[in-house]
């Protein structure tokens, strides 16, 4: 096999493999980022149920390791903020607006690996 050969390499396959993953996983990921900004507007609001605060919880945890696993150690970062904030015992340690911008940070990291795969 010469260099100049078509046939892809083993770093090109990886990338390839994430993009066809990464994009089969985005509604479910959007789901995720859906139901952490329903507990941020249920948390600002002063309405965040039990229930709601868990699967936030849950949903950022997820998205921890996904996120990690593209490559996106700063979408991880956030979305492992977002986790313990949510699993603060109290709503007083839950800080809306940090979380919020955390949020925020996250849709971009989000938006940005969108881009490099398009």
């Amino acid at each position: 096999m010469s260099e100049s050969s078509p046939e892809l390499s083993a770093e090109q396959k990886i990338q390839q493999a994430l993009r066809g993953i990464w994009i089969s996983s985005r509604a479910t990921l959007e789901e995720r980022i859906s139901v952490l900004a329903q507990a941020q507007q249920a948390l600002a609001a002063g309405a965040l149920s039990p229930e709601l605060q868990k699967l936030a919880e849950s949903a950022a945890h997820k998205l921890a390791g996904v996120l990690g696993t593209f490559g996106l150690p700063q979408g991880s970062a956030l979305a492992t903020k977002l986790e313990r904030a949510f699993a603060a015992d109290d709503e007083a340690r839950m800080e809306s607006g940090e979380i919020q911008q955390w949020l925020a940070a996250l849709k971009e990291e989000m938006a940005a690996q969108d881009r490099r795969y398009a």
